[in-house]
């Protein structure tokens, strides 16, 4: 006759088979009897059956140890526990030992500690208590504290390049921004400097000119007057022809002294000097700077995600993204940033991927697609992700070295896909009335129907 509970041995009267996926009562199965445990002691760390079970609740000793029963019983034998002794030095009294635990203070120390501090709590010996303390609560949330920090620093490494990357654009920029302006303050003062220097030499060519004239204007009056004063040497001892020359060289000596006056205030030359320009000056002597870097410090952090609030967008420029191509009008409805300097963006009127250089301001690429885009995602550096549900596809595409797109490869859905994002190697897609988490190659992991997703204008959202 079967007692309930236990399990007959087989043929060879040997342990049985672990595919029966059966926890045995570890008191029983030491005497080769196997019965079902139900119930398991932290305390202890074993498994016993409903008989074991009782007694061990009855005795002084075991009274009260935590038990689990049931579905709270773990689900695989818990490995031994090696209770060593304590070797820890207290930090207060370092010629003693730490071997006590106040739960009142949750505090450990060592005797004198508990003399002196804790005389009126709880106080137990650490190696009593620790056997249970393994696969407790406490250890659980322990382990999982700890793999949460491992996460945050793989998470704050990847911060760190995004951080490396955006300090390499925005310095790159912050250069090609103040050589641009030096070149055109440059171009500025080239062309000034050139219109002031033709002016200078209009005016003294001018000049010139006058002195030139007035040379030519002298050297025939002069010869003029040599040929005069000739005559009159000539005719120096003839009377009456002396006369009769002197009365005729009047009027002629008339307008020559007019001609000399003349000369004379063709000597003064225009004047003129340069003064600089009292708005240059000013800039000059108050010595203000050519420029200022603006901006604020973005604090990078992976456990908190920036609010529409928390932002204050600015215009910063814009981009053409229409082409000759395009045979409708352009409607753009999701966009994704491939890194600092470049985003690609679905136009779902003109059935394209575009690709713009954020820094350029320019498009740099146009992908046509044999039906309409919904959203666009990054699944790696050098790979994008597209929406058709024209098409219940998935569209991936390369980015080349030229910074052109190439289609890669696509899977197929289980309906008109809408949304998509990628984390973890995983691909997270949206439909009007589910969520379905993919692995790279279109195999379903998990589906989540519409009575669990929150939807919004018939579409799925998902964190």
């Amino acid at each position: 006759m079967e007692v309930s509970g236990r399990r007959t041995n087989g043929a060879s009267g040997g342990q049985p088979s672990a595919e029966d996926a059966e926890i045995f009562c570890q008191p029983c199965s030491s005497d080769g009897d196997w019965v079902v445990a139900m119930g398991y002691c932290q305390n202890c760390n074993e498994y016993f059956c409903f008989a074991c079970l009782k007694l061990h609740r009855k005795q002084s000793v075991s009274r009260n140890h935590v038990i689990l029963e049931g579905r709270s019983m773990p689900k695989f034998l818990v490995p031994e526990v090696d209770v060593e002794p304590c070797s820890e030095v207290c930090a207060k009294h370092t010629n003693e030992i730490v071997k006590f635990y106040c739960s009142s203070h949750d505090t450990i120390g060592c005797g004198d500690c508990m003399v002196l501090e804790h005389k009126a709590c709880k106080v137990e010996r650490i190696q009593d208590i620790s056997g249970s303390y393994f696969n407790g609560q406490e250890h659980t949330r322990l382990v999982e504290t700890v793999e949460k920090f491992l996460q945050n620093l793989e998470d704050l490494g990847a911060c760190k390049q995004m951080a490396e990357e955006d300090m390499k654009a925005t310095y790159t920029k912050a250069l090609a921004d103040i050589r641009a302006f030096r070149k055109e303050v440059n171009i500025y003062l080239d062309k000034a400097e050139g219109e002031i220097m033709a002016e200078v030499n209009n005016r003294n060519a001018e000049n010139g000119k006058k002195i030139s004239q007035l040379e030519t204007d002298k050297n025939s009056v002069q010869n003029e007057i040599k040929e005069l004063s000739e005559k009159l040497k000539l005719q120096s001892n003839k009377a009456n022809e002396l006369f009769v020359a002197a009365k005729q060289m009047k009027d002629r000596m008339a307008e020559i002294d007019v001609s000399i006056k003349q000369m004379f205030q063709k000597c003064q030359t225009q004047p003129y000097m340069f003064k600089p320009s009292s708005d240059i000056k000013q800039i000059v002597s108050s010595k203000v700077p050519l420029g200022n870097l603006t901006g604020q410090i973005l604090q990078i952090n992976p456990q908190r995600k920036l609010n529409l609030v928390d932002m204050e967008p600015q215009f910063d420029g814009e981009i053409n993204i229409k082409t000759p191509e395009d045979k409708s009008y352009c409607f753009i409805v999701a966009s994704a940033l491939i890194s600092p300097s470049q985003i690609v963006l679905a136009d779902n009127a003109n059935k394209c991927l575009k690709m713009a250089d954020i820094e350029q301001r320019k498009l740099s690429t146009r992908h046509e697609l044999f039906t309409e885009p919904v959203d666009v995602a990054v699944v790696s550096k050098n790979l994008i992700a597209a929406t058709l549900p024209g098409k219940q596809k998935i569209q991936f595409l390369s980015i080349t070295q030229k910074n052109t797109l190439t289609e890669s490869h696509d899977i197929n859905v289980n309906g008109s896909v809408r949304k998509i994002t990628c984390q973890n190697d995983k691909l997270i897609i949206a439909y009007t009335d589910k969520i379905e988490i993919l692995k790279m190659n279109g195999n379903v992991v998990k589906t989540i129907s519409s009575t669990d997703v929150t939807l919004i204008d018939g579409y799925s959202i998902f964190s």
